[in-house]
């Protein structure tokens, strides 16, 4: 008893401030010890915010060359060198568009050269055909030359077709049809005179009669009668007429004038021909030479 009561009376009694546990806390500090730290928080935002500015000129000062700055300049490089591409890109282009235009220059002008030597050829081709189809000469080489170089146009084809059966031979002139038609007109009167198969049968069989007047009405034109109005439009150098008139003929007489018509007929186309290619000819040349 004794002595546990003296050894707790000897004890120290606990403070207050070590029964609470309040010996570990440091000190309260003044009130102004808070001041350092915002001012390095202020100057670390106002360091990020502004490091765009001041870092890249600390970094070549330090010859430093960070990830992003480097990057940057390789992006700097290759948009160089796709720029460079592209004026390079650019002045070929010109290049080929100078020598497209100039290569189109010169297609045209041997288009055009071309183009008048084919004229100056077909020009020459009909000319000679038009002074060959003017003599009686045959022209079959004249008017293959023009048909191969295209000079049967719209007008004149018609006309070549109708005298092509004639070009080995030739035509015969105006003049020497007026001259054989004096033997034909005589042929003519021949046909008129000569008895048919049915008026002999008439003579012979006794059938014969006296044509009433309405058949001697019905009659028609003699051929004698017919090669005379011709003939006379012979004398007035109208071919054209003649063979108007003697294609009225029938029978016997239109069996013997039939190649003299066929030559009157080709020297008509043939005339005609000389005239579309004259007038060709001329203006061709016209533009021919107004172009030049």
């Amino acid at each position: 008893m004794t002595s546990d009561s003296d050894s707790n009376a000897g004890a120290t009694p606990a403070s207050p401030a070590h029964h609470h546990g309040h010996d570990d806390l440091p000190p309260r500090r003044p009130d102004g010890s808070s001041r350092p730290a915002m001012l390095v928080a202020l100057a670390a935002l106002a360091a990020t915010v502004t490091a765009p500015y001041w870092t890249p000129p600390v970094y070549r000062f330090l010859h430093l060359r960070p990830p992003g700055v480097e990057w940057q300049a390789r992006q700097d490089v290759e948009t160089g060198r796709l720029v460079q591409s592209l004026s390079e890109l650019d002045r070929r282009l010109a290049e080929l568009t100078d020598a497209v235009a100039k290569t189109n220059k010169q297609t045209a002008g041997f288009k055009a050269t071309e183009a008048g030597m084919e004229t100056q050829v077909r020009v020459i081709a009909l000319l000679q055909l038009r002074g060959m189809m003017r003599r009686p000469v045959p022209f079959d080489a004249e008017l293959k030359v023009v048909k191969a170089f295209g000079g049967t146009f719209d007008t004149l084809a018609p006309l070549l077709e109708s005298v092509e059966s004639y070009s080995s031979i030739g035509i015969p002139l105006e003049l020497q049809l007026r001259r054989e038609f004096a033997g034909l007109a005589d042929m003519l009167a021949y046909t008129e005179t000569r008895p048919s198969m049915v008026h002999w049968l008439t003579n012979f069989t006794g059938w014969s009669k006296d044509p009433a007047p309405a058949e001697e009405a019905a009659h028609p034109e003699r051929p004698s009668s017919i090669a005379a109005r011709a003939q006379a439009r012979l004398a007035e150098n109208d071919l054209h007429g003649a063979v108007e008139i003697l294609a009225a003929l029938e029978g016997d007489a239109a069996a013997a004038v039939r190649p003299w018509l066929g030559q009157a007929q080709a020297r008509l186309a043939a005339n005609q021909a000389d005239d579309i290619i004259a007038e060709y000819v001329a203006t061709t040349l016209g533009r021919f030479l107004n172009r030049t």
